[in-house]
């Protein structure tokens, strides 16, 4: 995982999974954007994408594979391990934390890719 952290808090992680089958290892990006009164945290369903969302980057990208479970799953422990968000862990400095005290108070599929077309998975 490499981090990026700006000066407003926002925090992006680039996430390297290894090759599945035939395929090659694969990148991907989670995005946590904390505010006043919460932390949204914008993950990832797959690597690239067969939209092309005029709003979005990764359209440009041709759709390689669908994200698994487990990989979905890992963005969100990762994030809450970095932001020190779990019981009895402490903050990392200059980290800003939403007045409820929870980092990550919301998940968002807005990511890379299109999280219906990946239901299976994202619903896990």
């Amino acid at each position: 995982v490499e981090e990026q952290i700006s000066s407003d808090g926002t925090r992006k992680w680039l996430f390297r999974f290894p090759p599945r089958g035939a395929g090659r290892p694969v990148e991907i990006e989670t995005v946590y954007i904390p505010e006043e009164g919460r932390g949204t945290l914008c993950i990832s369903s797959q690597v690239g994408c067969t939209l092309t969302c005029s709003f979005c980057h990764t359209g440009t990208q041709k759709l390689v594979r669908n994200l698994t479970a487990e990989e979905i799953l890992a963005q969100l422990l990762t994030a809450r391990d970095r932001l020190g968000d779990f019981p009895d862990r402490d903050t990392p400095d200059g980290a800003v934390v939403p007045a409820e005290g929870r980092k990550v108070s919301n998940i968002v599929m807005m990511g890379m890719g299109e999280p219906l077309y990946n239901f299976e998975a994202v619903k896990k």
